[in-house]
C-alpha cells in the first residue's frame, strides 16, 4: 500500500467524523512541518516534523470524541512556531496525517480482513514510538467525532456485536462513570447537533 501512494501524505479519517472546520486539511498540512521543542533531563530536543499528527475533537455532553480524561493527564501541550500541539505516547487518532516515508517505515497500516471492527491506531502509535518520531494532535483545530453509545442508539445490534453484547444503556452508564463531562439524559430519541451549535 505505502509503495503505491501517489502523494507525499496520507490522511486516515474515522467513518463517524461528521464535522470538519474550514481549511482543516490546509491547517493540518501546515502544522505537519511546524517545528517545536521539548525538554528532557535539562536538554532541548527539536522536532522538525511529525510521525503522526491528528486533529483535536469537540467534546460535549453526548460524546468525548474518544478522548478520555486520562488522555489529558498523560499528554502535555507544547507550542510550535505557528501552532499549538498536545503530545504524548499512544495517541488515539480520529483524523490523522502521516508522511508516506513514515508509512513505509512502519510497514503500512495493519489490516485484519476477518474483523470488520478492526482498529489500528494503537498499533500504529506504538510503531511511531518505536521510530522515535513525534506524535500528537493539533490542539486548536477541532472536528466532531460522533463516537460512543449516544450516537449509536439507532444501531444497538451493531453496538452489541462490536462490544461483546453490551447494551447501549449499559454503555452510557459506563461512559458517564468514566467521564463525568458526559450526560446522555433519559431521552431515547437521537438528536444531531445543528450547524449553529458547533463550538470550539
Amino acid at each position: 500500500m505505502a509503495e503505491d501512494l501517489e502523494t507525499d501524505y496520507v490522511v486516515t479519517v474515522d467513518e463517524d467524523v461528521i464535522y470538519f472546520p474550514k481549511d482543516w486539511l490546509k491547517d493540518q498540512l501546515d502544522a505537519f512541518t511546524d517545528i517545536f521543542v521539548t525538554r528532557f533531563n535539562g536538554k532541548a530536543y527539536e522536532w522538525p516534523y511529525w510521525g503522526w499528527l491528528g486533529l483535536n475533537v469537540i467534546r460535549d455532553k453526548k460524546t468525548n470524541g474518544a478522548l478520555w480524561p486520562e488522555f489529558f493527564k498523560q499528554t502535555k501541550v507544547v507550542q510550535g512556531k505557528r501552532w499549538k500541539f498536545r503530545v504524548g505516547h499512544r495517541i488515539p487518532q480520529t483524523c490523522a496525517m502521516m508522511h508516506k516515508d513514515t508509512l513505509k517505515a512502519i510497514g503500512g497500516f495493519p489490516y485484519n480482513r476477518l474483523n470488520k471492527f478492526y482498529t489500528f491506531d494503537g498499533q500504529v502509535s506504538s510503531e511511531v514510538d518505536r521510530l522515535r518520531m513525534a506524535q500528537g494532535i493539533l490542539e486548536d483545530v477541532k472536528i466532531y467525532h460522533a463516537s460512543g453509545p449516544y450516537y449509536n442508539r439507532e444501531h444497538e445490534e451493531i453496538w452489541k456485536e462490536k462490544h461483546n453484547g453490551q447494551t447501549i444503556k449499559e454503555a452510557e452508564k459506563l461512559y458517564e462513570k468514566n467521564d463525568p463531562s458526559l450526560n446522555f439524559g433519559n431521552n431515547a430519541g437521537l438528536q444531531w447537533p445543528k450547524d449553529s451549535s458547533w463550538s470550539d
